[in-house]
């Protein structure tokens, strides 16, 4: 039942990340009234952080924060990733603070997934699901 929930916690969150990277390029047009294409390339620029997701994979299972290697890293993802759409919706006026703040939701958005996805991986091996 755990991995049903794990499971359903990620995809939801997968499909909202998709949702908002749709709203940012219709932010990038409306705001600073870039044309599609350039929205898309700086879209592009920001979601560079996921090259280094075997690096991202390794700083989690070698460095654990308060004793743990998947809550608190949930916790802080999902607390920046929060902030920083609050941020960019609020204060965040200029392109390059923008892309910038994009940029670290990026970042903290793949410290999500690559605890989600070790979370689903040891549920399955638990369960015996090799």
């Amino acid at each position: 039942m755990r991995l049903y929930a794990a499971l359903t916690l990620i995809s939801i969150f997968n499909g909202t990340q998709y949702l908002a990277s749709l709203a940012s390029s219709l932010y990038y047009k409306d705001n600073f009234e870039l044309n599609e294409a350039l929205g898309q390339v700086l879209g592009s620029i920001t979601e560079v952080i996921w090259i280094f997701k075997p690096v991202i994979g390794w700083v989690v299972e070698t460095f654990d924060i308060c004793g743990s290697h998947t809550k608190a890293y949930l916790i802080i993802s999902a607390l920046s990733i929060s902030a920083l759409w609050i941020l960019i919706g609020t204060v965040a006026t200029s392109l390059g603070a923008v892309v910038m703040c994009r940029f670290a939701i990026c970042l903290a958005s793949n410290f999500a997934t690559v605890v989600g996805e070790g979370v689903m991986v040891k549920f399955t091996k638990e369960a015996g699901h090799d």
